[in-house]
C-alpha cells in the first residue's frame, strides 16, 4: 500500500498537508455522531514511539500468541501485544506488504512486493523456513483459506492471484482478476472476496475451483481498500477513501447501505464481539460505526488519532485495535530528476497506537 501505484491518500495528503493536519485537530471530520449510553467508550489508550525511517503497510494480529506483525520496507517487525515491546523481527522481506496466519499448520507468511514472493515462517520461533516465487508482479495483500487450507495472494501489480497449498507450500494455481487487487477475505464456506481497486468493484470467487462467481460494482467509491465481514449477517465492508463505507451482500451480488466515515480510508475490521465496525483513516482519525439492523447502520464516534494512522489491525481476545502513524516532512518541490517526489516522514514521530476502552 505504500507503493508508487498505490499511494493513493498520499497523493492528497501531500497536496494539503496543512488542512489535513487541522481536520484531525477537529476530530478529523464533521460528521454527526449518534450518543448510545450503552456504548464502550472507545479512545487512544496508549501509544509508544517505534521510529525508524521505513514506511509501513499491513499490520496484522497474531491473536494467540498476542503478537503485532508491522511490515516495514524489507522486515517485519513483531511487537508483543501487551508490553508493546519488540520481540522480533523477520528479515529478508523485501518491499513487504503483508503478514497471514495458517494456525492449524503453525505458519505465517509475508507477501514481498520487490521480491515477487512468499517468505514461509514458524509462528512460535519466527524462524523463516522457505521463499516461494510467485508469477505475479508486486504480490501484495494476501489470505488464508481455511476451508480449502491455501493461501490467496493478490499480485497488485499484474491483476491476478497466486494460490498456495499450505499442506506441501507448493504453488498451485493463478487466476485472472480484472483489475489492480486490494483487501480480501473468505468466508469459510468457499467463497473469497476481493476489492479491485482500479475497476470500483467487489469480485467474489470460489475457493476450490477458482472460478470467477460474480462482481459488482462499487459505485462512488474511490479506491476501495480495507474489506471486512460479518459473517453472521452476511455482509461485507468496503472502506472508500472518499470518506464512506459501501455495505454489501454478496448473496444478492449488491451495494445495499452506505454509511459516511472520515477521508483517505484504509483497512476496516468488524468486531463479532462487540457487533462494530472500526475505520482506519488518512486523516487521523477513527470511525466507529454500530448496525442498527434492517441494513441501517449509525456513526457512534470519530476519535482522533494521528495523520496517516490509516492501516489497523485488530485484536479480538482484547478487543483492542493497533494503528500506526507519523508526521510527514514538507512536500519538496519537483525537480528534473526528481518529477513526482514523495512526502518523507519524520523519523521520530512514528509511533504505535492502541485503540480500547479505559480500565479493560
Amino acid at each position: 500500500m505504500y507503493t508508487q501505484q498505490k499511494n493513493r491518500y498520499g497523493r492528497l495528503l501531500s497536496a494539503s498537508l496543512e488542512s489535513c493536519i487541522v481536520v484531525a485537530n477537529l476530530q478529523a471530520a464533521d460528521l454527526p455522531s449518534k450518543p448510545a449510553e450503552d456504548m464502550p467508550k472507545y479512545t487512544i489508550t496508549d501509544r509508544r514511539l517505534l521510529g525508524g525511517a521505513e514506511r509501513w503497510d499491513y499490520l496484522t494480529i497474531d491473536d494467540k500468541r498476542h503478537r503485532l506483525f508491522i511490515t516495514r520496507t524489507s522486515q517485519v517487525k513483531v511487537i508483543d501485544t501487551n508490553t508493546l515491546t519488540q520481540v522480533g523481527e523477520i528479515s529478508g522481506t523485501r518491499g513487504v506488504h503483508g503478514v497471514a496466519i495458517a494456525e492449524k499448520f503453525g505458519l505465517g507468511f509475508t507477501s514481498n512486493g520487490a521480491a515477487n514472493s512468499i517468505s514461509v515462517f514458524q509462528l512460535d520461533t519466527l524462524k523463516l523456513l522457505k521463499e516461494i516465487s510467485i508469477a505475479g508482479e508486486n504480490p501484495d495483500a494476501l489470505v488464508y483459506d481455511s476451508t480449502t487450507e491455501r493461501l490467496f495472494v493478490f499480485n497488485h501489480n499484474s491483476a491476478s492471484a497466486s494460490v498456495i497449498a499450505v499442506g506441501s507450500l507448493e504453488l498451485v494455481g493463478t487466476f485472472a482478476l480484472s483489475g489492480k487487487p486490494e483487501f480480501a477475505v473468505t468466508d469459510g464456506q468457499g467463497h473469497l472476496y476481493v476489492n479491485i481497486e482500479n475497476q470500483q468493484e467487489l469480485a467474489a470467487f470460489d475457493t476450490k475451483t477458482l472460478k470467477s462467481l460474480v462482481a459488482w460494482p462499487l459505485e462512488d467509491c474511490e479506491s476501495p481498500t480495507g474489506l471486512a465481514l460479518d459473517g453472521i449477517k452476511r455482509r461485507l465492508f468496503t472502506a472508500c477513501s472518499n470518506g464512506q463505507v459501501l455495505v454489501s451482500d454478496p448473496d444478492r451480488a449488491g451495494v445495499v447501505a452506505k454509511l459516511a466515515i472520515g477521508m483517505g480510508a484504509d483497512a476496516i475490521v468488524f468486531d463479532p464481539g462487540s457487533k462494530l465496525i472500526f475505520t482506519s483513516n488518512g486523516d487521523g482519525s477513527v470511525s466507529v460505526l454500530k448496525d442498527d439492523g434492517a441494513d441501517k447502520y449509525a456513526l457512534l464516534a470519530t476519535i482522533p488519532t494521528q495523520i496517516k494512522a490509516r492501516t489497523m489491525a485488530f485484536e479480538q481476545s482484547t478487543g483492542r485495535a493497533f494503528l500506526l502513524g507519523a508526521e510527514f516532512n514538507k512536500l519538496p518541490a519537483a525537480t528534473p530528476g526528481s518529477p513526482r517526489p514523495r512526502l518523507t516522514l519524520n523519523p521520530a514521530t512514528v509511533n504505535l497506537l492502541v485503540l480500547g476502552v479505559k480500565g479493560k
